[in-house]
């Protein structure tokens, strides 16, 4: 036999090792970026199926709302937390129920008035998306106010050695698309781990504005709204509770010769046991509370109405004792309210939100959680509002606990000034009267 022959038999040469595994290579890499790039686009159509959108009331009576045809009752300063599909939704505010005393020419008025001035009181839609429809890497927080009278305010949070940007206030509207915010409606966390306290962190909150903070007075510690916006979300909140004598009395101011017509159209025909009378203002009341005297048998009710209203606040407001405020000299306020010691104030206060120390008391809280700045034009109309003296002086040395120092001192002396109208002060706000005045 010739081993020369070309077609005898040979051994296969074997594949080198390194090549092998080159190849495994080659065939895994492409794999491996399929596979994330599939499981990004699963996450991200989960991300698009289940956007958060808020959803508030800006009036301050409930209402319901259908949504795809879905009912939601929407109260007063509640946010509704909803999770929606991105793409075009509807929205319509189920029309009020008026009383049998309305006449059909009454509430076809009403019907207009609302249809005029609330953006849903007819079928709306909104829509929901995405930048280049990455849903997963979207930051956007939605809010959908169907009656676009509610107010949002955009502040910061600041942990670490970091300076807030001033807050703003988005004008009012009937569906907003906010980036970057980092807490919507709910609390900013209490801490937060930094690098270093000099490096610090910025959160960006996203809350509601209640109304009472302006408190429909122009010019209480800067108007937030423009004219124009405080027309239409006086006559959305008129549109949505006839009822209101309070908003009937705030529209008069606002609403044109033509405008005033069509609403007086939508008056229903009174009846003998309603007033439509707005109540009378609020006066500044004493200091220590007052017994309530029954009228005298020469007295009209009429005539006694004004002061008894007045003693009965004094003595709502003779709820918030001085010791609730010499123990939260001792602790800051902080918007949780968690401390045990500050929770009691709070408590104190609330209850003076839904009687007739309302308005005062509301401005109370704000101040009190930090909410607002304690302006010298907010501070001067806490007197206006009914709150008494010695209250007044207690909530300046509370903020001035937890005031930075130039503020501080400045909310001090205007404590300083209210001394001679509070008897018996407390030693602890002697004590803290004694800091240094500005010069």
């Amino acid at each position: 036999m010739n081993d020369s022959n070309p077609h005898a038999y040979q051994e296969p040469s074997a594949q080198p090792v390194g090549e092998r595994k080159r190849g495994l290579k080659a065939l895994l890499l492409p794999a491996l970026v399929l596979g994330a790039v599939a499981v990004f686009f699963w996450v991200n159509s989960k991300a698009q199926s289940s956007r958060i959108v808020w959803v508030l009331n800006g009036t301050q009576k409930p209402y319901d709302v259908t949504i795809d045809e879905q009912v939601y009752t929407l109260r007063y300063n509640e946010p509704l937390e909803l999770r929606l599909a991105e793409g075009t939704h509807t929205v319509q505010i189920v029309p009020p129920v008026w009383g049998e005393d309305v006449s059909d020419e009454a509430a076809a008025a009403r019907a207009a008035f609302l249809e005029q001035w609330v953006p849903a009181a007819r079928e709306r839609t909104f829509t929901i998306d995405s930048r280049l429809g990455l849903a997963v890497l979207d930051n956007t927080t939605f809010v959908l106010n169907p009656d676009g009278a509610a107010m949002l305010l955009e502040s910061d949070v600041v942990y670490g050695n970091k300076n807030p940007t001033p807050h703003t206030m988005q004008p009012l509207g009937f569906f907003h698309a906010i980036e970057s915010i980092d807490d919507a409606f709910v609390e900013s966390p209490n801490s937060i781990e930094t690098s270093s306290v000099s490096s610090g962190v910025v959160r960006r909150r996203l809350d509601a504005f209640a109304y009472e903070e302006r408190m429909g007075i122009p010019g209480f510690a800067g108007e937030p709204l423009g004219d124009a916006e405080l027309k239409a979300q006086v006559a959305a909140r008129l549109a949505m509770d006839f009822d209101s004598p309070f908003f009937h009395f705030e529209a008069r101011r606002w609403l044109d010769e033509t405008e005033a017509d069509q609403l007086a159209l939508t008056q229903a025909t009174p009846r003998a046991d309603v007033s439509t009378v707005p109540p009378p203002p609020v006066v500044n009341r004493p200091s220590s509370p007052v017994s309530i005297m029954a009228p005298t048998e020469t007295e009209s009710a009429e005539e006694t109405a004004p002061a008894a209203a007045a003693e009965e606040a004094a003595a709502l407001w003779a709820g918030v004792e001085n010791q609730l405020f010499s123990i939260a000299l001792t602790e800051d306020i902080s918007s949780s309210n968690s401390g045990a010691k500050v929770a009691p104030l709070v408590a104190a206060v609330e209850p003076l939100t839904k009687e007739l120390t309302s308005d005062a008391a509301e401005q109370m809280l704000y101040l009190l959680r930090g909410q607002v700045t304690p302006s010298p034009d907010r501070l001067a109309k806490l007197e206006t509002l009914g709150m008494p003296a010695r209250v007044r002086m207690g909530t300046l040395l509370v903020l001035a606990r937890n005031a930075r120092k130039a503020d501080a001192t400045r909310l001090r002396d205007a404590a300083r000034d209210l001394k001679g109208m509070v008897e018996n002060v407390p030693p602890v706000w002697t004590e803290a009267l004694k800091k240094p005045a500005a010069k």
